[in-house]
């Protein structure tokens, strides 16, 4: 944290000074290493290696990526499957009808993508008039445009309803 580990001088276990005072100068940089990306460029989503790439840094896959009209990220992922853990389906059936996202999952549980292997892709609102999704073989991209697009799409209770029901609600 700012110390020069072989040096000779006290460590900050020795001596920490005024530790809130140090946080709070350290607190914008320790966020850094939570903070989600703003997409800036296309997504692109590799099946061989079941990762996304946002803005050159990695995530695996699946995932479920939720964003704003400003293209601010949310990342979710499925940890576990005990019962106090929610799948990614259930977070995505979750969303408001206006939340865009990006829902990347094996086929067999994304069941709009109308295949039962490998890795699929739904975008979209579930409020939107129609949800894209597809099958990903190698490496896709979700293009920034597409993604804008998405983000701005009006929706309505209608297509709400019909787009729980395609993704498995069931009511």
């Amino acid at each position: 944290m700012g110390r020069d580990l072989l040096a000779d001088e006290v460590s900050l276990s020795e001596d920490p000074g005024d530790m809130d005072t140090a946080l709070q100068g350290w607190s914008n940089s320790m966020i850094g290493f939570w903070e989600f990306p703003r997409i800036k460029e296309d997504v692109v989503i590799d099946a061989v290696f079941r990762k996304m790439v946002i803005n050159g840094r990695d995530f695996t896959v699946p995932a479920l990526v939720t964003f704003n009209d400003r293209l601010e990220t949310e990342i979710r992922y499925e940890f576990d499957s005990s019962p106090m853990h929610m799948k990614l389906k259930d977070h995505v059936l979750e969303l408001g009808m206006d939340t865009p996202f990006i829902w990347i999952d094996n086929c067999r549980t994304v069941k709009s993508a109308n295949n039962k292997y490998g890795l699929c892709v739904v975008a979209g609102k579930l409020g939107s008039r129609k949800l894209a999704s597809t099958r990903i073989k190698g490496e896709t991209k979700v293009p920034l445009d597409a993604i804008r697009r998405i983000a701005l799409s009006g929706t309505s209770k209608e297509n709400y309803t019909n787009n729980k029901v395609l993704l498995g609600d069931g009511q």
